[in-house]
Parts: structure tokens; sequence; C-alpha cells
């Protein structure tokens, strides 16, 4: 029996290709299902969906060997390791026949930030006494803001809006900043699952 190696996401270049692996990050996945065959594992909670990060060497795509569910916390894997070299789509890692087994509760920055903005929120009158303007009104009254949001199912420029601010109404909602996938219209999914840009964006 092949024991695996338990790898971190600083050590992930150290990794001998082909080699059977263990990883624990959270499942970024492409769609929404339930449980999913090909996702992205990431080191911390994606923002929303489809959000990746930038730099290709913190993402691994993922090709499990049956369905992952959707976790609420992050996910443990053990797969084949592979290191891709010159990839048309630009990712540096995959695991392959992935499986999820028991992760032990870890806890990320974004989930100890989140338990941070409790405090934050009770100082938030001080705060608003030191400063100006709207911020500091805004900060003095706890009005909730999403400074990420895809509200109305949109993620790509050509989206068509819907009924928006009547969900920021029902919801509680002050203000929100949209977030669009600009190369959106350029990215689609491959035959194998993979996702792949047509052309470089304009």
């Amino acid at each position: 029996m092949t024991v695996p190696s338990s790898l971190d996401w600083q050590s992930l270049a150290a990794a001998v290709d082909g080699a059977t692996v263990e990883i624990e990050g959270w499942m970024a996945p492409l769609e929404f299902d339930a449980a999913h065959g090909y996702f992205f594992l990431v080191p911390e909670l994606s923002c929303c969906l489809g959000c990746l990060p930038q730099d290709p060497a913190c993402a691994i795509e993922v090709f499990a060997a049956m369905p992952v569910p959707i976790q609420a916390g992050p996910v443990r894997l053990r797969g084949l390791w592979r290191r891709l070299d010159n990839d048309p789509n630009g990712w540096r890692w995959q695991l392959r026949q992935a499986r999820a087994i028991a992760a032990p509760l870890s806890l990320s920055r974004r989930m100890v930030l989140g338990a941070m903005a409790l405090p934050l929120a009770a100082a938030a009158p001080a705060v608003a006494q030191s400063n100006d303007g709207v911020v500091a009104e805004i900060l003095a009254q706890n009005v909730p803001i999403d400074i990420h949001s895809h509200a109305g199912g949109i993620l790509r420029t050509n989206d068509v809006f819907s009924d928006v601010a009547g969900q920021m109404q029902r919801g509680g909602m002050a203000a929100i900043c949209l977030a669009m996938v600009a190369d959106g219209p350029v990215i689609r999914p491959q035959p194998d699952g993979r996702i792949k840009a047509l052309r470089n964006p304009e």
C-alpha cells in the first residue's frame, strides 16, 4: 500500500510528480451543483463561485474518482499528484483520481477575519467619531455593504440585470459592489471538463 505524502500549500513545487498525496483546501467549483467531479482546490475559501486565485500556483485542478459533495469547511483529498509543464490553460498542478477523506477542522485566514468582524462592528461608532464623510456615517450605523456581490446572478458583463434593488431591500442590504468576470465571454468549458480561454480578452 502506498503511503501518501502530506502536502501543504507552501511545498507544492517540491511534490513528486506521480506520487500519491494528501492535501487540505477549499473546493472552488465552477457550477452550482451539490457534488463535483471536476473543481479547483484553493488554500482559502473563495469569495464566490468561479473566483479563483490570479496566481495559477495557488490552485489545484482536481479530477475526482467520484463526485465530491460541497463542504461547509475545508476538504482533505487524496489522489495522484501531477505536475504540469507548459499547460495551454496555464495551470500548474493537478490531483487525479482524487477522493475525499476525513479532515480535521482547521482555520483559514478568512475564517479568522470573519470571527473578528463582530468586535470590529461593535467598535464602529468610535471609528466614526474620528472620521468625516459618508464612510464614517455608514460605519456608525452598522449599515450592511457587500463589497463583492453577484446579486441577481450577475457573473459576466453580458448578463441581464434582474431585480437587484428588490433583492437588496428584502435582504436589508444598503449598498453592493457588483463583481463581474470580465473575461467570462471568452472562457468555455472543454469536453474533458477543463475551462479554456478561446482567445485573449480585448
